[in-house]
């Protein structure tokens, strides 16, 4: 599902809106993978080959934020690698999950919210770095 976050052409606003759109196309689905953690279904050590697939999606997740970090706010540190979890991944699941826990399709005002949401975080913003730096211009 988090394919999207990789977009070559860098819309993360896109990205963040794969969820929605997804959660639509795969309720179900979406209700097992969004709602539950793994750790509900496997308890004890995992087989090495699910334990091997779970680090390299978590892998392939880190890099898609450190490359969104890196595009959106000209490098990458903890804040810009939070601001990116939390604008792709965090706030489209915030919005999504109480649809999906009352079994509903999310409407489109979960599209809206997480718009505005991505855009108050990402325009016309400094880069985390330079919005704690006092400008030293006189």
């Amino acid at each position: 599902m988090f394919a999207a976050a990789r977009r070559e052409d860098g819309d993360g606003l896109a990205a963040a809106l794969h969820m929605p759109a997804w959660v639509r196309r795969n309720l179900v689905d979406a209700r097992l993978l969004l709602l539950y953690s793994r750790h509900d279904f496997v308890t004890g050590d995992w087989p090495e080959p699910l334990a091997l697939g779970v680090a390299d999606q978590a892998r392939r997740f880190e890099s898609c934020l450190e490359r969104f970090a890196g595009l959106t706010w000209g490098g990458v540190d903890g804040t810009s690698l939070r601001l990116s979890q939390f604008v792709l991944a965090d706030a489209p699941l915030a919005a999504v999950r109480p649809h999906l826990q009352r079994r509903e399709t999310p409407p489109a005002l979960v599209d809206e919210i997480i718009t505005i949401t991505y855009r108050s975080l990402t325009v016309d913003r400094p880069t985390p770095t330079a919005g704690s730096q006092k400008d030293t211009k006189a």
